[in-house]
């Protein structure tokens, strides 16, 4: 049975007798040849059971005529007087047991092959020995110290972990391994292309590092808190450089990241270092790519839409239905599935609505995008604007609309009531933004006013300021925009009403009086005794209840509008 020993002394001894020459003089070579000359009893006094019979079997005495197996790639040429030292190794830890091997004699004539190589020598045969790979020698390479040349990354991330508590097998493993051999097997699992962004990432911050006097060591073994320090400062430092070319977000965030490839524990601890990356992500300008082309779109909706009018069943008509209309919704208002099902009735505005927006729009909700902009809105026609700048989207369009009628004959656009609603909702937005620009006004001159108030007139301004600081916000100008319209539409509108019951009112009296002028004169009337003459009555005019009525029929036609 196996043992760490074995295990380490096979480990040593599998680089020399994976695959070597030994060196014989012509006579036969029987199998106590070998040990009797290397001053060693006979093999069997040292083995015992399974070893002794497993020795028994191996073919040390070979016909003269077998011949030689031809040299594999990377056989190296051993020293005959160090062969009876290796096998008498093998022989006392019991490696030599396990080991298949096949001895072939050749009389080559003074010919050596050594690693593929033919060398000229005098009165010696070669036998080649295979040895299969063991568990010990993988064991052993594991463990053995690498003899080539050492890698910049892997001269980046050396370092010598800790032992961990929770994991003594790891803590064991790490014990065993070299600083850059436990980088070597974590960094395995990234790509060749990913790992040179890395180590190019890296030598940007080690060139930072140098020339603020600050060892490497600092990253691969201080503290968090001041590892944070130093990564926000080298992102703050590159962002102030202005060096907003192509790929200098990424080669900053790379570093940070090599950081946390050589450390994993610092992966939620530099908290100020990517505020300051996200930070300079969003100032960088957006690039819109969309999901698929325009012309796969036009196919899947026009394909549903005609599928739901050719289905059997109310229900299939429905379901065709809502797959165009989540296809559609998805894709210009540039929601991921996940944002797509969570929305609400609420976060949707139908066509006609109080904006009277031609199309639909997606609005509220915590979309993904919406700390990109300053509005909280995305119309779902962005995406196809976008598409304005192809020489292909005239084209698309015509096609869209040309299969679009088709299937649907009732679809019309009215071009000219698309171009009213878009200009009102412009001045809408205009009003508003006056608006917001006054109150910003007004909270700076309470702000300046706070410093000379005292008692409650201090409560009264920092209310006031508390008011102006909310109706300064942007999300503030797009909720009030809606009152805002409604309430100067009403207002121009009764303002209409008034200037039009006046004009009415002066043109008929005008009338009147033309009327009374023109008119032929009347014959005298019989005078009637004052005593004869009844007494009119006084009438009453009912002012209140007039304008209750008024009241209650705006009220109703409201209420009736509003219903569906």
């Amino acid at each position: 049975m196996w043992t760490q020993q074995h295990a380490q002394f096979a480990g040593c001894l599998h680089q020399q007798i994976r695959e070597f020459v030994f060196l014989r003089s012509q006579e036969p070579l029987n199998r106590m040849s070998l040990p009797e000359k290397a001053g060693v009893l006979d093999p069997r006094d040292h083995l015992k059971g399974k070893h002794l019979r497993a020795f028994e079997r191996m073919p040390w005495e070979i016909p003269h005529d077998v011949p030689p197996e031809p040299p594999t790639k990377g056989c190296f040429k051993v020293d005959p007087n160090d062969i009876p030292m290796v096998y008498r190794k093998l022989l006392e830890s019991g490696v030599a047991t396990l080991i298949p091997a096949e001895m072939a004699l050749r009389n080559a004539q003074g010919q050596i092959v050594s690693g593929g190589s033919v060398k000229n020598s005098t009165g010696l045969h070669f036998v080649y020995l295979s040895c299969m790979r063991m568990r010990a020698g993988r064991l052993a390479e594991e463990c053995r110290p690498p003899t080539r040349r050492v890698a910049e990354e892997v001269r980046l991330g050396q370092w010598q972990p800790g032992p961990s508590q929770s994991n003594a097998a790891s803590a064991r493993r790490a014990r065993k391994a070299h600083g850059n051999e436990f980088y070597e097997s974590r960094k395995r699992r990234y790509s060749f292309a990913y790992r040179k962004r890395l180590v190019r990432g890296a030598l940007e911050l080690k060139t930072c590092l140098r020339t603020k006097h600050l060892p490497w060591q600092l990253i691969l073994k201080g503290r968090s808190k001041a590892v944070d320090d130093i990564l926000e400062k080298f992102v703050t430092e590159r962002h102030e450089l202005k060096r907003h070319s192509k790929g200098s977000l990424a080669l900053v965030k790379h570093a940070v990241l090599f950081c946390q490839v050589c450390r994993p524990r610092l992966r939620h601890r530099l908290k100020q270092t990517w505020a300051t990356l996200k930070a300079w992500e969003e100032q960088e300008p957006g690039k819109l790519r969309p999901p698929l082309p325009i012309a796969v779109l036009m196919g899947l909706v026009c394909q549903a839409r005609i599928r739901s009018q050719l289905a059997s069943s109310a229900h299939d008509e429905l379901k065709w239905l809502v797959f165009s209309a989540l296809v559609l919704v998805a894709y210009f208002g540039l929601l991921r599935p996940g944002e797509l099902f969570a929305l609400r009735r609420k976060d949707v505005e139908l066509p006609n609505h109080v904006r009277r927006f031609k199309r639909a729009v997606v609005g509220g909700g915590r979309l993904k995008g919406s700390r990109y902009s300053d509005l909280a809105e995305a119309e779902i026609r962005r995406c196809a604007k976008s598409y304005r700048g192809d020489a292909r989207f005239g084209q698309y369009c015509r096609q869209w609309v040309a299969i679009h009628s088709s299937a649907t004959p009732a679809l019309t656009i009215d071009p000219d009531h698309e171009k009213r609603t878009e200009m009102s909702e412009t001045h809408g937005l205009q009003l508003v933004s006056g608006l917001r620009w006054g109150l910003t006004l007004i909270w700076r001159f309470y702000a300046w006013m706070l410093r000379f108030a005292r008692g409650r007139k201090a409560v009264a301004v920092i209310l006031l300021l508390m008011v102006a600081y909310l109706a300064s916000r942007p999300a503030f100008s797009v909720l009030c925009s809606k009152p805002v319209i409604l309430t100067a539409r009403e207002s121009l509108r009764r303002c209409f009403c008034v200037l039009s019951l006046l004009v009415d009112g002066l043109l008929e009296e005008a009338v009147a009086q033309i009327d009374s002028l023109l008119r032929s004169p009347q014959p005298a009337a019989r005078e009637v005794p004052v005593a004869q003459t009844a007494q009119p009555t006084e009438t009453t005019h009912w002012y209140l209840l007039h304008w209750l009525l008024h009241g209650l029929c705006l009220i109703f036609g409201r209420l009736r509008r509003r219903t569906p």
